[in-house]
Protein backbone atom coordinates (compact mmCIF):
# COMPACT_ATOMS: atom_id res chain seq x y z
CA UNK A 1 0.00 0.00 0.00
CA UNK A 2 2.74 2.37 0.91
CA UNK A 3 3.94 2.29 -3.05
CA UNK A 4 0.40 3.33 -3.99
CA UNK A 5 0.70 6.33 -6.44
CA UNK A 6 -1.90 9.85 -5.24
CA UNK A 7 -2.51 12.07 -7.64
CA UNK A 8 -4.75 15.48 -7.53
CA UNK A 9 -6.95 14.99 -10.52
CA UNK A 10 -8.12 18.62 -9.70
CA UNK A 11 -5.02 19.33 -10.95
CA UNK A 12 -2.87 18.85 -14.08
CA UNK A 13 -2.38 15.28 -12.78
CA UNK A 14 2.26 16.16 -13.13
CA UNK A 15 2.18 15.79 -8.78
CA UNK A 16 2.05 12.22 -8.20
CA UNK A 17 3.74 11.00 -4.96
CA UNK A 18 3.17 7.60 -3.26
CA UNK A 19 1.30 6.57 -0.13
CA UNK A 20 4.45 6.32 1.77
CA UNK A 21 5.81 9.74 0.98
CA UNK A 22 2.91 11.39 1.91
CA UNK A 23 3.27 9.70 5.45
CA UNK A 24 6.58 10.42 5.92
CA UNK A 25 6.26 14.03 4.81
CA UNK A 26 3.20 14.40 7.21
CA UNK A 27 5.42 12.93 9.81
CA UNK A 28 8.19 15.14 9.39
CA UNK A 29 6.22 18.05 9.47
CA UNK A 30 4.56 17.18 12.62
CA UNK A 31 8.21 16.49 14.33
CA UNK A 32 9.50 20.18 12.51
CA UNK A 33 6.73 22.00 14.70
CA UNK A 34 6.93 19.22 17.43
CA UNK A 35 10.69 21.03 17.95
CA UNK A 36 9.36 24.51 17.36
CA UNK A 37 7.04 24.17 20.25
CA UNK A 38 10.16 22.67 22.75
CA UNK A 39 12.24 25.77 21.53
CA UNK A 40 10.07 27.89 22.55
CA UNK A 41 8.85 26.04 25.61
CA UNK A 42 13.03 26.04 26.58
CA UNK A 43 13.37 29.75 26.20
CA UNK A 44 10.34 30.59 28.63
CA UNK A 45 11.66 28.63 31.41
CA UNK A 46 8.82 25.74 30.93
CA UNK A 47 8.92 21.93 30.74
CA UNK A 48 9.51 20.35 27.52
CA UNK A 49 6.84 18.51 25.87
CA UNK A 50 8.17 14.31 25.63
CA UNK A 51 6.12 13.21 22.42
CA UNK A 52 7.79 9.53 23.37
CA UNK A 53 6.68 9.22 26.85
Amino acid sequence: MLDDELRRPEWDGSCVHTRGSVIQRVFSHDVYHGAELNEVLGAAGLSKVDFWD
